[in-house]
């Protein structure tokens, strides 16, 4: 007589991935599922599940792992991790996320008071430098200013901005989010006020439902007293899947 006690650290079988006994078998048998579900296409590797089978008071641990395709799982019911963590083991998983950061100070050319792309417009390099990515690409051959992301959904935007005040007059400056080349306003809009000479830096968070799944995400800035150019000293730009669309 055999019993299947299924255990892991974080309870990913019942609480997270919710998968019930007769739907992990398939139709295979329970002594020998993990080659029958092989056999079937469902590919299986290690490191997610530990099976354990009794039999005649001899344990034996059998350790699954995760699935590696994507698949879509449906659930009825909030998933309630207790006590208990989430955590991601392998190199290059976990959520989908990406970031951005620059690594010398750049000048962003401006010839209007309306929103700007945060790059320094030349062909060769574009001030911005590939941080963690994972579920995002960075570009390259001097367009390096954006990330873009792969899946829809909606994505917590974080960003800061150090901008220098190279001399002249005090200035006010708003920076934000741009989404394919088009600013966002308000929704993740800031702004700081930079006396003659000055270094401010301004940002914050915010969430934006991006539902094609191949948006491309940047920064704009306005010195809105003006349309002089942006000299950036620091820029930062993350962002995180963090629901559905």
């Amino acid at each position: 007589m055999k019993k299947l006690l299924f255990l892991t650290t974080v309870g990913l079988i019942s609480l997270f991935l919710g998968i019930i006994t007769s739907s992990v078998y398939a139709g295979c048998p329970q002594d020998n599922w993990v080659s029958c579900l092989t056999l079937q296409g469902t590919p299986v590797v290690a490191d997610l599940v530990e099976i354990e089978q009794v039999s005649n008071n001899t344990s034996k641990k059998t350790t699954l792992g995760d699935i590696v395709n994507d698949v879509a799982m449906t659930r009825t019911a909030d998933i309630d991790m207790g006590a208990k963590d989430l955590l991601f083991s392998a190199t290059g998983g976990g959520m989908i996320y990406g970031s951005m950061y620059n690594t010398a100070q750049f000048t962003v050319p401006i010839s209007t008071t309306n929103p700007t792309e945060v790059n320094d417009g030349t062909a060769t390099f574009d001030g911005w430098t590939t941080g963690l990515l994972n579920g995002m690409t960075f570009p390259g051959g001097g367009t390096e200013h954006y990330l873009t992301i792969t899946l829809p959904g909606v994505y917590r935007i974080c960003w800061s901005l150090s901008t220098n005040r190279g001399g002249g007059a005090s200035m006010d400056t708003h920076g934000g989010v741009m989404i394919d080349d088009i600013a966002v306003r308000w929704n993740g809009e800031d702004e700081r006020k930079l006396s003659s000479l000055d270094v401010g830096a301004y940002g914050t968070c915010s969430s934006h439902d991006l539902t094609s799944g191949d948006e491309e995400i940047s920064l704009w800035v306005i010195m809105a007293d003006g349309a002089e150019d942006a000299i950036i000293e620091h820029a930062n730009l993350v962002a995180e899947l963090i629901g559905g669309t």
